[in-house]
């Protein structure tokens, strides 16, 4: 039902892309310093300090730090039947970035949870709680800044 893939701390440079042709993930991440661009189907977004972007499963995710002023970012990647729910039911499908989204402490928590000696299905049961309780802050970034 819920699947954590990948976590961490990207500390980038100006040579960091990310290309997933169809991607098997659902990945968030949370912006701490710098900008950068993700090229969607409807065009490029430049998310920064404070945003939340968030690359759906099954669509293409591109994405890049730019040079002058990269990214550091706190990001995860999940799948499973929960995730696709919340992020249906929130409404947060047919949005990528969500300005002013102050979810950092959710973010650090989820990435401290995976390295801590907890048992695998604690991890799995506390992240999956944290991760619809940043969905449901970028539901209500949608609304804000709509």
């Amino acid at each position: 039902m819920f699947a954590i893939h990948l976590c961490g701390m990207s500390y980038c440079d100006g040579n960091y892309k990310i290309v997933r042709n169809k991607s098997n993930v659902h990945c968030f991440e949370y912006i701490i310093s710098g900008t950068g661009t993700i090229v969607t189907k409807n065009g490029k977004l430049h998310p920064e300090a404070g945003d939340v972007y968030f690359l759906k499963k099954g669509d293409d995710h591109r994405y890049y730090s730019d040079a002058d002023k990269p990214w550091t970012k706190i990001w995860f990647n999940v799948s499973g039947d929960l995730i696709d729910k919340l992020i249906e039911l929130y409404g947060v499908d047919g949005h990528c970035l969500f300005k002013n989204c102050r979810v950092f402490s959710l973010f650090d928590e989820f990435n401290k949870n995976v390295d801590s000696a907890m048992d695998k299905r604690s991890i799995i049961d506390r992240n999956a709680v944290i991760a619809h309780q940043i969905i449901q802050a970028m539901a209500e970034c949608v609304s804000e800044n709509d």
